[in-house]
């Protein structure tokens, strides 16, 4: 099946390139958003971790389904393994009958064993969890959570529609309350942070000295921090440092987006465990920054047991649920890591940047 499998005009086979802009179609008819072939060149083909395992299904030359798995290292124990992060699962409406998802799930989950991933990892809603675990042998770890912080109530109170007056006063009570609930936590970053274009050798370093900092946790070297934030095609993410020397002590990702507010996003953060001054210098300094591009709160993404969760609320930040479930899914019957490390929740380190959401 995979060289293709044949069912009237229909086809189920591997992405080819040519591919592309019928992908983007499907995802404009499907989810009303344009992912131009640019985006999936990125994606699928320029990053550094590997070749990605992606199946299709057309039907006389148009994509109508679709399963990836797109291709990380992770820290795993004490080795690096390679593995999949499986996304960008998209069945045509017109096509959801019989097991097209199935097919194309089934033959990404054997392609991934195949070549030696470790495992698969998604961030699952309602309707694909309930599938992956009946049919295809993932299992949930745990919540995916938000951590929440309003920068500017007004915002939720324009929303509202209530008098000027009235959201003037709730804007500068929700400033007010802002800067109580922070400011035993902020540090004055200027001169210690600073923002870069790339991530260079130090980063390199920095993560040699961190890494045995996670139990799991996709590799964060300058190569994969390039790809995955300084090389992206259709986003902008603001990156900071804090720098000693010729060294980097950590750094801090952001992005932004904007729906009915505008969200500043906290996409990555990298530091000592040991040094909370740093960690507090680096998030001073990312509440400033998205507080200058107008952000009107700030997120943040963990797994509910994270060693990150109690900094982030101590900072004054709110627990908000998502709909999405970390999944993982085993493909090596002996690959050296046993299922109930992997299914530990407190031995998963992710953010909103091991996503492919944002």
């Amino acid at each position: 099946m995979a060289s293709g499998e044949m069912a009237g005009m229909r086809e189920i086979r591997r992405i080819e390139t040519t591919d592309f802009l019928a992908l983007s179609e499907l995802y404009e008819q499907v989810y009303s958003v344009r992912l131009d072939p640019p985006y999936w060149r990125w994606k699928y083909l320029e990053n550094p971790a590997g070749a990605v395992i992606a199946y299709v299904m057309t039907e006389v030359g148009r994509v109508v389904g679709d399963t990836v798995a797109i291709a990380a290292r992770a820290k795993c124990g004490e080795r690096e393994y390679p593995v999949g992060q499986v996304c960008d699962i998209t069945v045509h409406p017109d096509y959801r009958t019989g097991s097209t998802l199935l097919k194309l799930a089934r033959l990404t989950i054997r392609e991934g064993a195949a070549s030696g991933q470790l495992f698969f990892y998604g961030f699952s809603v309602p309707v694909t969890r309930r599938i992956s675990e009946k049919m295809l042998k993932f299992k949930s770890v745990c919540k995916v959570v938000r951590f929440v912080i309003v920068l500017n109530a007004g915002a939720y109170v324009r929303g509202a529609r209530l008098p000027v007056a009235v959201a003037r006063v709730a804007g500068a009570l929700g400033r007010l309350a802002l800067w109580l609930r922070t400011r035993s936590r902020y540090v004055e970053w200027r001169g210690k942070v600073v923002e870069i274009d790339r991530f260079d050798d130090r980063f390199d370093r920095l993560w040699l000295r961190r890494r045995n900092d996670y139990r799991i946790a996709v590799v964060r070297d300058a190569t994969y921090l390039n790809w995955r934030y300084a090389d992206h095609p259709t986003k902008t993410y603001t990156k900071m440092a804090s720098v000693s020397g010729d060294d980097v002590e950590g750094f801090v990702v952001l992005g932004m987006e904007v729906d009915r507010v505008r969200r500043g996003l906290l996409m990555d953060l990298v530091v000592d465990p040991e040094r909370p001054d740093l960690r507090d210098c680096l998030l001073s300094a990312a509440i400033d920054r998205l507080a200058s591009q107008k952000a009107d709160v700030v997120e943040m993404w963990l797994p509910e047991a994270s060693d990150l969760v109690d900094v982030f609320r101590r900072w004054g930040f709110v627990r908000r649920e998502t709909r999405h479930h970390l999944v993982v899914r085993p493909l090596q019957e002996d690959g050296g890591v046993s299922e109930s490390y992997f299914l530990d929740p407190r031995n998963w380190h992710l953010t909103l940047g091991d996503s492919d959401y944002h």
